[in-house]
């Protein structure tokens, strides 16, 4: 019986005698709709790290679909349960590691129900690992989803779009997780950029602390005034503009000084 029934979740966390744990965020998915639009959005062959796994109803299921898996678990007791998930003993390892202090080294399809409390860390863990993640399906608060692809631009949003497209798969109720969280969420698809764009880090990160200033003002804290004038006339843009006002590629075609 799949672990994604909540019968066989409760069970399963009963026989280990533990709870879901709120300091770690942790909302068990438990809809097979949902579990099967993720793992039919791993391409075929991809190998696999899976964040967070938790009880393993998302492992469960790539399992069954072929994949091999790298699982990186936090919880004890959680990562000492899933290696049973494997009956070949040999397509599931599993790291029992904070993901924040993982390194990749080979190409890989990131699969993650994000901690709501650890989304933007983990974010930037993924774009700082950008040359190994070919693509990462991560489920996000919907909220968050939202404010990564539309307006007013964030920093984050920006920082993905250097090395990401994003892409929304689909909307998760929040009647599909045990427990139940407040909030619904969604599951994002991120797609390597085949050229990731390269841009000063402290100059992106200046732009956005400085909300109220205009971009021509924060620029030329780092580069002379003329050649930001120039840039903005090439592009046709007002250099009254802020920011969250420019959508994230024109941000960052402008920021390629």
């Amino acid at each position: 019986m799949p672990l994604y029934r909540p019968s066989e979740l409760t069970a399963f966390l009963r026989s280990l005698d533990i709870r879901p744990k709120r300091s770690m965020s942790q909302n068990f998915l438990i809809d097979g709709n949902i579990v099967q639009k993720i793992v039919e959005s791993v391409p075929e062959g991809a190998n696999v790290v899976e964040i967070g796994p938790g009880p393993g109803v998302l492992t469960e299921s790539l399992l069954a679909h072929g994949f091999e898996i790298l699982a990186i678990e936090k919880d004890d007791t959680l990562a000492a349960a899933l290696p049973r998930l494997d009956e070949t003993g040999h397509r599931l390892k599993v790291v029992h590691q904070d993901v924040l202090e993982y390194s990749l080294s080979e190409k890989s399809t990131i699969v993650a129900n994000l901690p709501y409390s650890l989304t933007t860390p983990i974010f930037k863990w993924i774009i700082k690992q950008h040359v190994f993640v070919s693509r990462a399906i991560v489920m996000v608060q919907h909220e968050v989803a939202e404010r990564l692809l539309h307006p007013p631009t964030s920093y984050l949003q920006v920082l993905l779009s250097c090395a990401f497209d994003l892409y929304y798969l689909c909307r998760v109720s929040k009647k599909c997780f045990l427990p139940v969280p407040k909030v619904d969420s969604a599951v994002l698809v991120l797609l390597h950029k085949q050229k990731a764009v390269k841009i000063p880090q402290e100059v992106l990160a200046y732009v956005f602390s400085q909300k109220r200033k205009t971009l021509l003002s924060s620029l030329s804290k780092f580069y002379p005034k003329e050649k930001i004038e120039e840039r903005f006339d090439r592009l046709g843009l007002s250099n009254k503009l802020r920011p969250e006002q420019l959508s994230p590629d024109l941000l960052l075609e402008l920021l390629m000084l």
